[in-house]
């Protein structure tokens, strides 16, 4: 697995050291090289998840200008590396060769536990290629990208936040994850929604929260849908999103959501503890789940980001209608009136957790049936308005 080094040190392009990085090099170590301590905190603060471990000279320069270096001039760049919330592990070449004593203390007092190397020793320069990918292996960050790459690069790209990879860090720390992670599950996909909004992969207008998660999955998978501004919009079969991948977060969304409630008989909760079902188990599984569903978009993506990939199919007359009744039975249908009283019959299909009585919509509707007790039958949820 290629390996990301940021290498600080001013010295780094001078004709001394071409062995040294041709043999980096031919090691996949991919460098990102700087002079200065500057220079290293701008390079993290743009794309400091990229590296998996940070090589430096003991002395270095205060600034990309600057001509005169010292080792006082990373201790900026260490309280930098401490406000972190992530950790890179750190690799110290120095051209130092001979020391005193005193100078080991000093050494030592400059990097603590981190391990120390000198350029012009020819069995550290032999295998500094090793003790790279070696100090790599006690980041979380790489540990992460090399178990989770999918998870590693949408967290990369800004997608996930930090707090989002809990499950995947404590997976690699502990081993395991339970039932405090599934909660994060539904976050992730919350987040690769909001995401795909905001890079334009998505329609305008049929994303707008939390409650349009369902309806951004059917039309990933290649269903007709209406945006909140009544426009039909349908995905092109050639970009339907495999239906492996659009069962998998329907799985997560409602297995995860099942275990933030107590258990209890109307989400079925109840039944899987009776039976011994554990989420430790479905935390795993979601786990893994949403490692493939990253992957997978990572591919999607590079697919449809210059594509005209959906059509428009139509527009919708769309109403506002609050249901005031749901019928008894374990698979309700909600009964609605619009503002001028008109009646509205929803199939239990679309009664899903969080629609009940009281509860406002944004439907489109078709006139019921002769024989039916409304005069209208709704035909797709557009939007969950607030209560």
């Amino acid at each position: 697995m290629p390996l990301n080094v940021l290498w600080v040190d001013d010295e780094y392009d001078t004709p001394q050291l071409e062995d040294l990085v041709e043999r980096l090099e031919e090691n996949e170590i991919i460098l990102t090289c700087v002079k200065s301590a500057t220079g290293a905190q701008q390079v993290l603060q743009e794309r400091g998840r990229e590296f998996d471990v940070i090589l430096r000279d003991l002395n270095i320069l205060a600034d990309e200008e600057g001509q005169r270096e010292h080792n006082a001039n990373g201790i900026p760049l260490d309280r930098f590396l401490e406000r972190l919330t992530y950790h890179i592990p750190q690799v110290f070449l120095t051209g130092q060769g001979e020391r005193e004593q005193d100078d080991r203390v000093m050494i030592y007092n400059l990097v603590g536990e981190n391990p120390v190397y000198y350029k012009y020793r020819g069995e550290d320069v032999l295998n500094l290629h090793a003790h790279l990918y070696q100090a790599a292996e006690r980041g979380l960050m790489f540990k992460l990208k090399k178990r989770f790459p999918g998870i590693h690069e949408m967290c990369t790209w800004g997608f996930y936040s930090e707090e989002l990879l809990n499950p995947y860090k404590s997976f690699l720390e502990s081993g395991t994850v339970g039932q405090e992670q599934m909660a994060y599950y539904r976050r992730l996909q919350e987040r690769l929604c909001i995401c795909l909004d905001k890079s334009r992969l998505l329609p305008s207008n049929l994303y707008t929260g939390i409650k349009d998660g369902a309806q951004v999955v059917r039309f990933l998978k290649g269903e007709e849908v209406t945006t909140s501004t009544g426009k039909k919009v349908k995905i092109k079969k050639e970009f339907v999103v495999s239906h492996h991948i659009t069962n998998a977060m329907n799985y997560s969304y409602y297995m995860a959501s099942l275990s933030l409630h107590e258990p209890e008989d109307s989400y079925g909760g109840l039944e899987l503890q009776r039976a011994g079902v554990q989420f430790i188990n479905q935390s795993y599984a979601l786990m893994m789940l949403w490692e493939d569903t990253s992957k997978y978009f990572i591919y999607w993506m590079s697919k449809v980001a210059k594509e005209e990939y959906y059509i428009h199919t139509g527009e919708e007359v769309l109403e506002q209608i609050e249901i005031y009744n749901v019928s008894a039975g374990s698979n309700p249908n909600g009964f609605a009136r619009d503002v001028r009283n008109k009646t509205y019959f929803i199939k239990s299909r679309f009664m899903t957790e969080g629609i009940g009585v009281g509860v406002s919509l944004k439907v489109t509707f078709t006139k019921a049936p002769q024989n039916a007790n409304t005069e209208f039958a709704v035909t797709e949820i557009v939007e969950i308005l607030e209560r």
